[in-house]
């Protein structure tokens, strides 16, 4: 009886009577005829292993260019603190320089600021080409009150 109640079921629910065959895989039901194949064809194979060899030669080419980019970055840095420090030294000699000359020089004038504008040249022209007009302006105005200006 109790077969027959299966089969009844299986009647009602439309399918064929064919008995098949059920996998459980995962919580999922696989039915047996679509089951993957135990070995793979020839062309996936070969699709496969031609993928891992293009990966490993990405992977490689990119290894390669990364010590490259370290060893450029590497040279670039060391050559510019080599020139940094030879301006650095050459920038200071030119101060102490500067100043030794300066220190030579006695300021003219009755007052600071007779004694401040003495010690400035003014046909000195900026690297920026940024104009220095009012400041020149501002200084002799500064002469011109004396003492008194602050």
């Amino acid at each position: 009886m109790h077969t027959k109640v299966a089969q009844a079921a299986h009647a009602r629910r439309g399918t064929h009577s064919m008995p098949s065959m059920l996998v459980r895989t995962w919580g999922l039901q696989v039915s047996a005829q679509f089951a993957p194949p135990s070995e793979e064809p020839e062309a996936v194979t070969q699709m496969k292993e031609h993928l891992r060899t293009r990966m490993k030669d990405a992977e490689e080419a990119e290894v390669a260019g990364k010590a490259k980019a370290d060893e450029d970055a590497a040279a670039f840095l060391k050559e510019f603190y080599e020139k940094r420090k030879a301006t650095k030294a050459a920038r200071i000699e030119e101060h102490r320089e500067a100043h030794k000359l300066l220190g030579s020089q006695k300021p003219e004038g009755s007052n600071e600021w007779e004694r401040a504008i003495s010690l400035i040249d003014f046909n000195f022209t900026r690297p920026s080409g940024s104009d220095l007009s009012r400041f020149r302006n501002v200084l002799f105005n500064a002469k011109g009150r004396g003492a008194t200006a602050v």
